[in-house]
């Protein structure tokens, strides 16, 4: 994938996301305003990160880990 089909393609899904906002509907306008106090997308969204962050620190390489010899214990530790 390029950059440029990357760029093209997130800017796309934000313009989409931003006509479904625009959009005067009130089941929509209620899920966004819910959205941030909600606990099940509170844990959907953290859970996510988390387990983002742990695969990007199970990918990192040696050069990477300068101060650490195996990256186990820093996933665990940080994740």
């Amino acid at each position: 994938m390029s950059l440029f089909l990357a760029t093209l393609l997130f800017g796309l899904f934000l313009a989409l996301l931003g006509a479904v906002l625009l959009w005067n509907n009130s089941s929509v306008g209620s899920t966004a305003r819910a959205l941030p106090r909600s606990r099940r997308g509170a844990w959907l969204f953290f859970g996510a990160g988390a387990v983002w962050f742990v695969w990007r620190l199970s990918r990192l390489t040696e050069s990477d880990l300068i101060f650490f010899q195996t990256p186990p214990p820093v996933m665990f530790g940080f994740g």
